[in-house]
């Protein structure tokens, strides 16, 4: 059988770890002088909660090598370990340099150039290949297929936790805020990219629906994920809107987890979909 790693950027819900034995492997959160491994010291609700009332804008800091080696400790098992985007957190690199350090030659590394319930698609997928008995290799051809396929737009309430981040500009920001829209970037090529505005969440939710409708064929089914920090009511109109505009196969609602959301914020409404796979 094949080992399954992930990160903790990857925002996989418990469920799916437990079902597949998949091991993630956490970033650390930091408010000021105080740390939390994500998803073990912290919560996604708990982080929230701090990440609301705390004037600290949260940083984090990506899992070390040693961290990595540990994950990649198997029983003759060859391992996959499928990451988020190398050109938006150093996770891949990390795992990279373990396998160099160590010698690991039954790890693969696979750069998913994603994020997000968009990330935790492609490590379900790959799970379910694993329990079909479909190797290593078969299963990076599925997921290279996939990764240029695979569509993410975010619309944020703010920019100011991306521009700490230094994933978008500050004058950009600075506009933003000014005028009181609604920013929506995209994944483009693994890299957080503008895309457009709008007025509101209301039409923002919208124009997320239309521009994830003109990336797939009317007949293409679809995983489809809408992603959430800290609004599930936003989340839950968005679900409904998504369930009757677009064709998915599957429809899973879930929230950003704290490595992604210290760069979001709260308030961030997302559709991340990718194409079903033939296996």
């Amino acid at each position: 059988m094949v080992k399954i790693v992930t990160d903790s950027a990857s925002d996989l819900p418990i469920e799916f770890q437990e079902r597949y034995n998949i091991t993630v492997v956490p970033s650390r959160i930091w408010f000021g002088s105080e740390s939390y491994l994500d998803g073990v010291d912290i919560s996604t609700s708990q982080f929230l909660s701090i990440l609301q009332k705390n004037p600290l804008i949260p940083r984090t800091t990506h899992a070390k090598p040693s961290m990595f080696m540990k994950a990649f400790e198997s029983d003759n098992e060859p391992v996959l370990a499928i990451l988020t985007s190398s050109k938006l957190s150093p996770f891949y690199s990390s795992a990279e340099y373990a396998v160099f350090q160590a010698g690991l030659t039954h790890v693969t590394l696979f750069d998913s150039m994603n994020v997000s319930a968009a990330l935790s698609t492609f490590v379900i997928f790959a799970a379910e290949m694993v329990q079909k008995g479909y190797s290593i290799r078969e299963i990076v051809r599925v997921l290279d297929d996939l990764r240029k396929r695979t569509r993410s737009f975010i619309m944020f309430d703010t920019l100011k936790y991306v521009v700490r981040g230094g994933r978008t500009s500050s004058t950009q920001g600075l506009i933003v805020s000014a005028l009181n829209l609604k920013p929506i970037l995209s994944i483009d090529e693994g890299l957080l990219e503008s895309h457009t505005v709008a007025f509101g969440y209301s039409k923002g939710m919208d124009k997320l629906i239309d521009l994830t409708r003109n990336e797939f064929h009317p007949n293409e089914p679809l995983y489809c994920n809408v992603v959430y920090a800290g609004n599930p009511l936003d989340a839950q109109q968005l679900t409904s809107k998504v369930k009757d505009q677009l064709r998915c196969k599957t429809l899973r609602t879930s929230s950003i987890g704290p490595s992604v959301a210290s760069n979001t914020g709260p308030g961030a409404l997302g559709v991340m979909t990718v194409p079903y796979p033939n296996f």
